[in-house]
């Protein structure tokens, strides 16, 4: 007897390990990635998402996401509501992670079309679907919608009139996340579609770490039950993957020593960044010179840097995550040169 409750007591203590291990360990929940078995699609406002086929990534389905600003586009139902407690109890291991691009709309004619060229998906404009502008894209069905008010329809499907558009739509370089829970919401904030960072041909990868979202504060308990993404202007954005990592070690980005110091002219200053933890494999990338933007002077955990001259400097250290995973940390100092 004695012998069975020794075996019980170790099977229950081998249980709690392996369930603490797994609670620590770094976690990823796909909200969508190609699919939507885990989801079901709905619109947010007067805003609509749908399956792409015109738009496709890693020969996958994306999501097309039709927005007129942050108050409209679509929701993504989780079929089976996900506990936050583990993404949420420390935001800032925590990141949302999102491989999207947006469409340029056509100007002067109706309807979006894919940046630099190619098949243009229909459009959802004032007046009526848009059609594909001459030498720009290949026009496709136009869905079902009113006709356009008057004036010179392009060939393709029913469009708004060239008389009625004063100035260029301003195209989508902004878009929103919302995580939906039953203890409140956490917004993204508008998040910078950047052409400069491609990720695969024009998509581009956006990161967010949690800690930036406006959240509620206590998060403990939390289900995730639902999803919205929006864009900033008129058109369609398109969502490739969107999933939320949580990060057992997250990236240290730290210089070591004071944030002000001094260094003399003409010889090389030293800078060394703290380690990281033990496990996490980083890039290094230092930018010495401020005035002339980020623009990287030098890699490694230590590095010498000679300014050019007497002056104030700022420099920051950028750590990046060498799987190109995760969003880059940063840290940043100031520097009087003698």
């Amino acid at each position: 007897m004695q012998f069975r409750r020794v075996v019980a007591i170790c099977a229950v203590a081998a249980l709690l390990c392996l369930t603490s291990s797994a609670l620590l360990a770094d976690q990823t929940l796909h909200l969508f990635d190609g699919t939507t078995e885990a989801v079901e699609l709905g619109p947010w406002g007067s805003g609509e998402i749908v399956l792409s086929d015109w738009q496709t990534f890693a020969e996958q389905q994306t999501l097309a996401v039709t927005t007129q600003g942050y108050h409209e586009g679509g929701r993504l139902d989780l079929k089976q509501p996900v506990d936050f407690t583990v993404f949420g109890a420390d935001p800032i291991q925590t990141q949302l992670i999102i491989v999207a691009k947006a469409q340029v709309p056509l100007w002067p004619y109706g309807g979006y079309g894919a940046q630099g060229g190619g098949l243009m998906m229909p459009g959802r404009l004032p007046g009526g679907p848009g059609a594909a502008a001459p030498g720009v894209g290949m026009s496709v069905p136009p869905r079902m919608g009113p006709m356009g008010r008057g004036g010179p329809m392009m060939p393709g499907g029913p469009g708004i009139s060239t008389a009625q558009v004063s100035e260029p739509p301003k195209p989508i370089d902004r878009i929103r996340v919302v995580l939906v829970t039953d203890k409140g919401q956490l917004s993204s904030g508008g998040l910078l579609l950047d052409p400069n960072l491609p990720f695969e041909g024009d998509w581009l990868r956006i990161s967010a770490v949690l800690s930036d979202f406006a959240r509620p504060e206590d998060l403990r308990g939390a289900i995730l039950q639902r999803v919205v993404i929006t864009g900033n202007h008129e058109g369609i954005a398109y969502i490739a993957d969107l999933k939320i990592v949580q990060e057992d070690t997250p990236q240290v980005a730290q210089i070591e020593g004071p944030e002000i110091r001094t260094v003399p002219g003409g010889q090389p200053a030293q800078f060394t960044a703290k380690p990281q933890h033990e496990g996490v494999n980083a890039t290094y990338q230092w930018d010495c010179d401020d005035l002339d933007g980020l623009g990287f002077d030098a890699y490694g955990e230590e590095i010498s840097y000679q300014f050019p001259e007497a002056g104030y400097y700022m420099v920051t250290l950028r750590v990046a995550d060498n799987n190109g995973q995760l969003q880059p940390r940063m840290d940043t100092i100031k520097v009087k040169v003698e």
